[in-house]
């Protein structure tokens, strides 16, 4: 059976959220209809259902004769993302260290290696990617099926905002470390600890943004 091609309007659609995920296309950036059909080879009425579509996710603000536009990121946008996965980040790390055996906390640590040889390449894309991959972990396997689907459901957002802050190399090299606090915590079985390194990650990251405002 021949396998079903996805619609055109999917197509775009992944296309343009990588796109601003990646920070190609960069808030505030207007969505040209006719400039992308034409570079994409597609009429526009998949491209408006793909537009229609990043608006519901947040990614995409339509204005009245305006068009498209990537959405603009404010300190408070940022602040109130943060604020929902510190304590997210809190519930997951609590419940990671109560069952988490000497085989996933080996595994963390090869996460955070990740992160580190990024770094050391200055491989942005790498370290977005291995950043995202570490704290996922801790989602995965803290058990808690409804909390992995409520961060899966927030990544999106979180993903944009990573790669804001992950272009300044002295606060990477900050992330960096706070991910070896987290993990030596973790490996330490002190949960209370591993909350407060983790809150401690959370709260450089708004400070980060509040000084660029």
């Amino acid at each position: 059976m021949e396998e079903m091609k996805k619609p055109l309007s999917d197509i775009i659609c992944e296309a343009l959220r990588k796109d601003i995920l990646n920070g190609v296309l960069k808030p505030g950036d207007r969505l040209m209809e006719i400039h992308y059909a034409k570079k994409l080879g597609v009429s526009r009425t998949p491209f408006r259902e793909a537009v229609r579509r990043l608006e519901i996710e947040g990614l995409v603000t339509v204005l009245p004769r305006r068009g498209a536009h990537v959405s603009l990121l404010s300190l408070k946008d940022i602040k109130e993302v943060l604020d929902i996965r510190g304590a997210l980040d809190m519930l997951a790390i609590g419940l990671f260290i109560d069952r988490a055996s000497e085989k996933e906390i080996n595994k963390l640590k090869v996460l955070g290696k990740e992160f580190d040889n990024a770094l050391e390449k200055n491989d942005l894309a790498g370290q977005v990617k291995a950043d995202v991959d570490f704290h996922e972990y801790i989602y995965i396997k803290s058990g808690n099926e409804r909390l992995l689907q409520i961060y899966t459901g927030f990544k999106d957002q979180l993903y944009r905002y990573r790669v804001l802050y992950l272009k300044d190399v002295y606060h990477t090299k900050t992330v960096a470390r706070e991910h070896s606090n987290i993990i030596q915590a973790i490996e330490l079985n002190d949960a209370n600890l591993a909350k407060q390194y983790s809150e401690i990650h959370i709260t450089n990251q708004k400070n980060n943004f509040e000084g660029k405002n």
